[in-house]
């Protein structure tokens, strides 16, 4: 790859926002430096799929992306290098706007346009007003907003705050967490740090006040295909119980 090539100069203006917020803060540094190495060391080659073009939410969030300008201007070459996909396998459990209304894109990785072992990383829209549910995997991850406005909301009983463009969030591995888009449709870059192959779960209580997760596990083409639903046992609901008295 050349420098002038739209995967290196994404990856490079990438680097520069991260590092300079990994500066103040080096819960950073394990999302940063995978892609640091392969700048200095060059990036596999990978198998991925022919590009797929990105959904019409996408556009939608260009004209309110608030990054620096070398980021913004990649954005969409880099959509058109890439394979979307829908997050979610239909299931009748899922609300239909939810499952048409997540898209990712993988840029580093195995399922990604640039090999990177250590690292699994990309683009995420998700469209206006609607929410993923409480969910929680094994990897560690960034969420850093380059457009729109999201609410994230950790553990069981964590309060909501916002993610707004320019902003980043970090959820620590096996932390429950839920996603909500406002009136505005959401752009993301996304990170995965830890063990890429184990299933996610999503979290929902059931009207008695019971809580049960559902597995969901990533198919062959990349997308989550649901599995069982089992009963939380009350040591992971404790662990996931963050304003204790």
């Amino acid at each position: 790859m050349t420098l002038d090539d739209p995967r290196i100069r994404f990856t490079t203006a990438l680097v520069e926002e991260l590092r300079g917020r990994a500066r103040e803060d080096i819960a950073l540094l394990p999302f940063l430096a995978p892609l640091i190495q392969g700048m200095r060391d060059g990036f596999d080659d990978t198998p991925a799929d022919a590009p797929n073009p990105p959904p019409p939410t996408f556009a939608e969030t260009l004209p309110q992306v608030a990054v620096s300008a070398p980021l913004a201007e990649c954005l969409p070459d880099m959509a058109r290098l890439t394979s979307w996909k829908t997050v979610l396998s239909e299931h009748p459990d899922v609300d239909p706007a939810l499952q048409k209304g997540m898209y990712a894109a993988h840029v580093y990785g195995a399922l990604g346009i640039m090999g990177c072992e250590r690292l699994r990383g990309g683009f995420f829209t998700l469209a206006p007003n609607i929410h993923y549910p409480l969910h929680t995997h094994v990897a560690a991850e960034l969420y850093f907003c380059l457009s729109g406005t999201l609410t994230l909301r950790h553990g069981v009983d964590g309060d909501p705050f916002d993610l707004t463009a320019g902003g980043y969030s970090i959820t620590p591995r096996e932390r429950a967490h839920s996603l909500t888009t406002g009136d505005a449709p959401v752009l993301l870059y996304f990170a995965w740090v830890g063990d890429f192959t184990a299933p996610i779960f999503w979290w929902e209580k059931d009207k008695a006040g019971s809580w049960y997760r559902a597995q969901w596990l990533r198919g062959a083409t990349g997308i989550w295909e649901r599995g069982t639903r089992e009963p939380v046992a009350e040591d992971l609901i404790a662990a996931q119980t963050l304003n204790r008295d």
